[in-house]
Parts: C-alpha cells; sequence; structure tokens
C-alpha cells in the first residue's frame, strides 16, 4: 500500500530528469503536489505555483489541508511538467485501469504562459512515453462553468432573428456529411467521485450514469 507520510515519499518522488540549473527564482517558482486519500494513497497529481495547491478542481474534489501534500518545489515550469508527466506514469490512472489516480489526462499540458516555448527533447520523449497506447477521452471542456447573465444576454441579441441563407445550409449539410458524433457510442459513468463519458465502464468500481449535482 502507497503511504506518504514519510521523507520516503520524497525520495520516491524524485525524478532523475530534473537536471535544469537557473538563477532566475521567477523561473523556479514551480512544484508537483498530491492529494490524499484518507488511507494515505495519492489520488490526483498536479503542478503548479502559488496557492495552486488549495485551490478548487473542476473534477477533482478538494481533501482536507492535512491531506494536500507537496512533492516537489523550487522546481521550473519545465522540470514541473516532467514530474508530473513521471508520477501519473508511476501510478497510473483509474479510469485507464493502469493505476490509482483520478487523473484524466498524462500531465505535461501546456498552459498559456508556456505559447511559442521550446519543448526539450527529454521533455517530449517523457510526454511521448506516457501518451502511448491510451486512448483520448471526449471531454466537455467549459462543462460546470456558469455563463454570466451579461453574456446571456449578449448571445440571445445576436442570435436573435438571425437565419441561415440557403447558401449556408447547403454548405452545412455538405460539411456534415458522414461525419460521425464525438458522443455516438459514449455514455456518462461515474466511480462516486469523478465523472466522464466513455464507450465501456473502466473497472468494477464505475457505474452508469452522472454524478449529483452536489458532488460534480
Amino acid at each position: 500500500m502507497w503511504l506518504f507520510k514519510s521523507k520516503e515519499w520524497e525520495q520516491k518522488c524524485s525524478l532523475s530528469g530534473i537536471n535544469s540549473i537557473t538563477t532566475n527564482k521567477k523561473q523556479m517558482e514551480y512544484y508537483t503536489y498530491a492529494y490524499l486519500r484518507e488511507d494515505g494513497t495519492p489520488y490526483y497529481i498536479g503542478k503548479g505555483k502559488g496557492n495552486r495547491l488549495h485551490q478548487n478542481h473542476k473534477r477533482i474534489s478538494l481533501p482536507p489541508k492535512e491531506r494536500r501534500l507537496i512533492l516537489k518545489n523550487n522546481l521550473s515550469e519545465n522540470d514541473a511538467f516532467n514530474h508530473e508527466v513521471y508520477m501519473i506514469f508511476i501510478l497510473g490512472r483509474k479510469d485507464l485501469g493502469t493505476g490509482i489516480l483520478r487523473n484524466m489526462t498524462n500531465g505535461g499540458e501546456q498552459p498559456p504562459s508556456s505559447k511559442g516555448k521550446n519543448l526539450t527533447e527529454e521533455h517530449k520523449r517523457k510526454v511521448s512515453e506516457a501518451l502511448k497506447g491510451n486512448p483520448k477521452k471526449y471531454t466537455v471542456w467549459n462543462k460546470g462553468i456558469p455563463m454570466a447573465e451579461e453574456t446571456k444576454k449578449k448571445l440571445s441579441l445576436v442570435k436573435t432573428g438571425k437565419r441561415h441563407n440557403q447558401e449556408s445550409i447547403d454548405k452545412i449539410r455538405e460539411a456534415n456529411l458522414g461525419r460521425v458524433s464525438p458522443t455516438k457510442g459514449l455514455f456518462w459513468c461515474n466511480d462516486g467521485m469523478t465523472e466522464m463519458m466513455c464507450n465501456e465502464l473502466p473497472n468494477t468500481n464505475w457505474r452508469k450514469g452522472r454524478l449529483k449535482k452536489d458532488k460534480r
């Protein structure tokens, strides 16, 4: 059983691929973290900076403070990504049946601040290895994000009285011919804490249907 309450955990989390050296403090403000279950096993691995450890996640429940653990700190953003990918790869994902984590991706996602940056070959290799053989899951990007009333009104005004002409209708019909819906064959399932769309239940802990609204 994984129990992460001692210095041994820090040693298990060390990643030999982290060798970056920099004197710029701003580049070393990132860290990786884990959320632990009551029995001490991790159910989520993340990367962030500042107060990210204590912020709510869309699909992952936030544990009590004593079960929020920083794994490695004072990292560059690239090193934090590498360590996140490494830990998810080692511990495995529940939705894929490879491990114990509730992460819905393999980590290493590039945020807006990283656009335009060149990734190291080592980083590319680790992300590639982590992604091999893992099917992409369909998720709704804005699920659970409430739309402001002002935004709703603006959208309503824009669409009011708007009609497609025949040429536009023909183009839409032609573009959709033979197109398969991305959700065809998928259904909602959950394990009591996380929900997703899938084409089969990942394991016996999952059941069909969505979570209750108070758990989403």
